[in-house]
Formats: C-alpha cells, sequence, structure tokens
C-alpha cells in the first residue's frame, strides 16, 4: 500500500506539469499545471483519508481524533 502511496505521488509531480508544459502558452500551462495539482490532491485526500479509512481498515477517519482536544 505504502509503494502505491508513492509512485501516485511521483505521477502527481512528474506526469501533471509535463502534461501542461505542452501548451503554447506558458501562463495557460501554469494555470492548468496548478488546476490539475490542486484537483489531483483534493481526490488524493479524498482517497486516502475516506476510502483507505473506511474500505479497507473499516473505521471512522474521525476516530483519530483526540477526543480531549476537539471538545
Amino acid at each position: 500500500m505504502i509503494k502505491l502511496l508513492m509512485l501516485s505521488s511521483l505521477m502527481m509531480m512528474v506526469a501533471l506539469p509535463i502534461r501542461a508544459a505542452n501548451t503554447k502558452s506558458p501562463m495557460v500551462g501554469l494555470r492548468r499545471a496548478f488546476w490539475q495539482v490542486l484537483l489531483y490532491n483534493v481526490f488524493y485526500w479524498v482517497a486516502v483519508v475516506y476510502l483507505y479509512f473506511i474500505v479497507y481498515l473499516k473505521r471512522d477517519p474521525t476516530d483519530l481524533l483526540n477526543s480531549s482536544v476537539h471538545q
């Protein structure tokens, strides 16, 4: 599982900017790279926090929060 997380992070750091670099305008490429990385990070967060904990571990992610701090 850790290897899969590392490979997906590597893919984000390399493949998404390369895809955005194929545009003719540098500003369009920068904007495209920014939005692709932002969306990737949002989907990555959802996948790791919710899918991993709910599907794989069969636990609620809020179980990780310390109850004394968040009351």
